[in-house]
């Protein structure tokens, strides 16, 4: 028994108070207190962060920062409940592949998005540069388990180019594109010489090129109108958002006096907010 607790004494003097160990990854931390060979806390020299520990994790080196950014300089995991893997372990969590999309075209000169992004100036706020905190706010959105939704920036504040809790929303994919997309569309002449903007769309032939193109802007603003009040009557979207949308839509698709569907009428004042 003696000579058990003996053995046992001297292997945990290795580990007392002071003594340092290094992470080829993390770097030097240094032991602050030891209860036993599972519960080492360490405090990091970059950051300062403290974590509990394992013995065998400072024998090996594998101890982990996880507030050292690790993602392009930028990001880092953080300490908290949200994981970076999804419910199956089988690949990433949404947030996570949020998150990482938003730093690379921020911060990855050799992401395909990054001239549109990081090269304009557009930034991440430093709250979001944790993972967990960008995770808090995403599962707090009313969206976040649809697919096909984007990561917007701007369109709470028009021409906002951080990332931030206060700025950004999850939106439809088709909503966010809008804000890009004008009318300059190719009009397709038939072999019957009429023209068409779409051969899906059900009644989408016409005379001229010019009717065509009206036709066409109609046809997106009824669609993108229903789409924008559906999306806001549904919760789904804030009402600085749902007012710079339309704004948008006006904007891309003006509307002509004599149309039945103008943007003007789809507008809730500000005194009905949902």
């Amino acid at each position: 028994m003696h000579w058990i607790t003996g053995e046992f004494m001297a292997k945990s003097k290795v580990f007392t108070e002071g003594k340092r160990y290094y992470s080829e990854k993390f770097g030097w931390a240094e032991i602050i207190e030891y209860k036993d060979k599972y519960n080492v806390l360490i405090r990091f020299d970059k950051t300062g962060t403290e974590a509990w520990v394992t013995c065998s994790s400072l024998r090996g080196g594998s101890f982990q920062d996880l507030n050292q950014p690790t993602l392009l300089g930028v990001g880092y995991r953080g300490y908290g409940k949200y994981s970076t893997r999804n419910e199956a372990k089988d690949g990433k969590s949404d947030s996570y592949l949020y998150w990482q999309r938003m730093l690379r075209r921020c911060y990855d000169v050799n992401d395909k998005d990054y001239k549109d992004y990081g090269d304009k100036g557009v930034t991440v706020c430093k709250e979001w540069h944790n993972f967990q905190n960008f995770s808090e706010w995403f599962y707090s959105q009313k969206n976040h388990t649809k697919k096909g939704y984007h990561l917007d920036k701007d369109l709470t504040f028009r021409g906002n180019a951080t990332y931030s809790p206060e700025a950004c929303n999850l939106i439809p994919a088709e909503l966010n594109v809008m804000q890009i997309e004008k009318v300059a569309k190719k009009f397709v002449k038939t072999t019957a010489g009429n023209y068409t903007f779409d051969s899906r769309v059900k009644g989408s032939y016409y005379p001229s090129y010019e009717e065509c193109k009206e036709a066409y802007i109609k046809f997106k603003r009824e669609r993108f109108g229903t789409l924008i009040v559906k999306n806001y009557e549904d919760r789904l979207i804030p009402y600085e958002v749902y007012k710079n949308l339309l704004t948008i839509l006006n904007d891309n698709y003006p509307s002509r006096e004599e149309d039945n569907y103008s943007v003007c009428n789809l507008y809730y004042p500000e005194d009905t907010i949902l």
